[in-house]
């Protein structure tokens, strides 16, 4: 990681490995550069910040970000409707994230009724209208575009701390004042000051305060599209009355921040994919960038506000990613880079026709959920239906168990050579010789592992029967007996998923000063790390004809690629047999994979879905998935080799909705995971609950008659 919070490149990361090993060989490995001392005294001066923020983000979503969203062409749905299915990523609580509402606003009888509103979906409690949901004509899913539309800037201060330097000039400090109000305390008013042609400074917090920052070190200013007026109400309201997706377009036209993919259909049977908001763009040098070197400067990093890295407008609507009815019969996004301008790892060198920078970000989901989304609609044989479409929402095939599992198997086909034949692999001697290494068990596992892929094709299958809560039997050939086999082999992998990121990237991360990495940069160098060209790599050692980041700085040999991967496999086992006495004699993934919904107030445990007292889940719902699948249920990737590690999630579908657009009136399918009903007693508090952790839902009635004979109570609310 730079000074800047980007990731820095392999070779960085391993930087100092020759001079700490010293004699123990020759690395090639570069130097990695260092962060200007300013800068570095900048940073740190923003730690108690920093820190807040982080802790404040953890608690909304520790690990795990995105949503899923497609629409199916009239052409390829079994119905002859377009189909919209969406499955926004969010905190999982009692009560849901999200409210059901159903919206219809009437002329009075025998007055103007073009203006008639019908619409049904979900709405943030509090706020207005309905976000994601449908009409009588058109309906629609979102997820977030992930566009770059903040940067921040280090601002060199005035001695006397009252202006910064830009263009060589002195431009004053402006000062809003903000009134916080606390609990049991006087309210606290918080000055802030503003860049007038950046943003505001991020608050240096000292002993709980805002401190002024120090001229001599200087400060970070803030510059958001989200800063200035715009229009996204009226851009919502516009979409609840759309006749087609052509309105919804022309609607979504005024909605300029907090970037969406939205995906929508409408009763004539077309699709349309739209990502309008308000992107900035700068001038060329703030894409001054090496890429082979890692060093320069990028939009997401700290640009420097002297002026010379400014935005110079937005990008033309018509550049916007955009799409209606292609060719394939549908549209599908996951939070993945909408055009692929970044997956040359180089989010610097997109350029327009006259030399512009063509930038969107340089941060997108890693693609797994996209590429298995796509995957499962370009395989499926026939048109599709609103069925078919819930089965892709409820998919938990293990991307990182399909690219690693092969990896994991030939290290232990090479230790086991080594054991019948010492001195085959000599890299492997100690593994095969130390008294975890069971010649018989790791046979058995990797029989196990080998089938996962076989016979389930890495399904990461939760191995527990939802009704009675006891392990699936694993003997058979039936379906119960392989997905319970398949759980089997899940739990092995992502213990070894969690030991090998440790054993890898730990000693790197430590000499840097990070404790951890992120889930998404861990998984790419894992990947990176076994599927690139050796020799291509940056850290290429030719001494052991690898990586250099395979070996482990803290010890004075040289770890080999499969000691490494080998190590963590025993670390996973040693994790399991610790378990022994936790219940887990029948390991299944679906015994320590589980989701709670949590009460939103911490106190009343006893409205949790389940409750900690519930007989059958008391330690949670167990489900499948595992890290990126589509079902998400991401959990804590980054664990210390003494840290036990937790595979309970708290963030994934907030909502799972299909919706056929039939022009005879749409057809909507839905399940909200934690209810609205805040009432144990009620037999409606986790009536949605049980439908969500079994992927199944409900119809949804929409109009009024149909809600009105769908009601089991009425109450109704007339004006004086």
């Amino acid at each position: 990681m730079t000074s800047s919070g980007y990731p820095a490149s392999p070779a960085r990361e391993k930087a100092q490995k020759a001079e700490d090993k010293g004699a123990k060989r020759a690395s090639r490995a570069r130097r990695p550069g260092r962060a200007a001392p300013g800068r570095a005294k900048l940073i740190s001066s923003l730690t108690g910040y920093l820190s807040a923020v982080q802790r404040a983000r953890s608690k909304v979503a520790p690990e795990g970000f995105g949503s899923n969203n497609w629409a199916i062409h009239a052409s390829r749905s079994a119905t002859g409707h377009a189909l919209v299915a969406s499955d926004p990523h969010l905190s999982l609580s009692a009560p849901a994230v999200w409210y059901a509402v159903s919206i219809h606003v009437t002329a009075p009888e025998g007055k103007d009724a073009s203006r008639d509103v019908h619409v049904g979906g979900v709405a943030f409690p509090g706020i207005p209208g309905i976000i994601l949901g449908h009409n009588e004509h058109v309906g629609w899913g979102a997820t977030v575009a992930m566009y770059d539309v903040t940067d921040v800037y280090a601002e060199k201060l005035t001695p006397d701390g009252k202006a910064v330097l830009f263009k060589g000039n002195p431009v004053p400090l402006q000062t809003v004042e903000e009134v916080i109000a606390i609990a049991g305390r006087e309210p606290y008013t918080y000055r802030v000051p503003i860049v007038p042609h950046h943003g505001p400074l991020l608050p240096i917090i000292v002993d709980h305060a805002v401190v002024d920052p120090d001229p001599a070190v200087g400060a970070l200013s803030v510059r958001w599209t989200g800063l200035g007026p715009t229009r996204e109400l009226e851009a919502i309201f516009g979409l609840l009355r759309a006749r087609s997706v052509d309105d919804a377009q022309e609607s979504l036209s005024k909605f300029s921040v907090g970037a969406q993919n939205w995906v929508m259909g409408d009763t004539a049977g077309d699709i349309l994919w739209t990502t309008h908001a308000a992107i900035p763009t700068r001038s060329p040098e703030a894409f001054a960038w090496d890429a082979a070197t890692y060093t320069g400067v990028l939009p997401c990093m700290v640009l420097p506000g002297d002026g010379t890295a400014e935005w110079t407008g937005t990008l033309s609507e018509h550049l916007i990613p955009r799409a209606k009815n292609p060719p394939a019969g549908y549209i599908a996004t996951a939070n993945n880079d909408p055009i692929g301008d970044s997956l040359d790892n180089d989010p610097s060198n997109g350029a327009l026709p006259d030399g512009t920078p063509m930038y969107l970000g340089c941060s997108f989901d890693i693609g797994f959920r996209e590429g298995r989304i796509q995957e499962r609609i370009d395989a499926h044989e026939g048109p599709l239906s609103p069925e078919d479409c819930a089965a892709i929402q409820g998919d938990i095939k293990s991307a990182l168990g399909a690219r690693l599992v092969p990896h994991l198997l030939r290290a232990m086909d090479r230790a086991e050579e080594e054991r019948s034949t010492p001195g085959t692999h000599p890299d492997l001697s100690a593994i095969v010789a130390d008294a975890a290494y069971g010649p018989l068990r790791l046979a058995a596992l990797r029989a196990l592992l080998d089938g996962w892929g076989k016979e389930a094709d890495y399904k990461a299958a939760a191995g527990i029967d939802l009704d009675t809560a006891m392990p699936l039997p694993d003997e058979g050939d039936g379906p119960g007996a392989i997905d319970a086999r398949a759980s089997e082999a899940t739990l092995v992998f992502n213990l070894w998923l969690v030991r090998v990121v440790r054993r890898v990237l730990g000693d790197e991360l430590g000499q840097m000063g990070f404790s951890s990495f992120s889930r998404e940069l861990s998984a790419k160098a894992l990947l990176h790390l076994f599927s690139a060209d050796r020799e291509q790599l940056a850290t290429f050692d030719p001494a052991v004809q690898d990586s250099a980041l395979w070996d482990d700085m803290g010890t004075p040999a040289v770890e080999s690629r499969d000691e490494r991967v080998l190590r963590a496999l025993l670390d996973a086992l040693a994790w399991l047999d610790r378990q022994g006495g936790s219940g887990a004699a029948a390991p299944r993934w679906g015994a320590f994979h589980t989701v709670t919904f949590d009460a939103l107030v911490p106190f009343f445990s006893s409205l949790s879905i389940p409750p900690p007292s519930d007989p059958l889940w008391s330690g949670g719902f167990p489900r499948g998935g595992d890290e990126f699948a589509v079902d998400s249920s991401d959990y804590r990737l980054s664990w210390a080799l003494d840290e036990s590690p937790d595979f309970r999630y708290v963030h994934g579908p907030s909502q799972r909705l299909v919706v056929e657009l039939d022009p005879a009136g749409p057809k909507a399918w839905n399940a909200i995971p934690g209810g609205n009903v805040w009432d144990a007693e009620s037999p409606h508090f986790r009536d949605q609950a049980e439908l969500w952790r079994k992927n199944q839902t409900h119809p949804v009635p929409f109009l009024l008659p149909d809600v009105i004979q769908a009601k089991e109570s009425r109450t109704v609310v007339e004006a004086p």
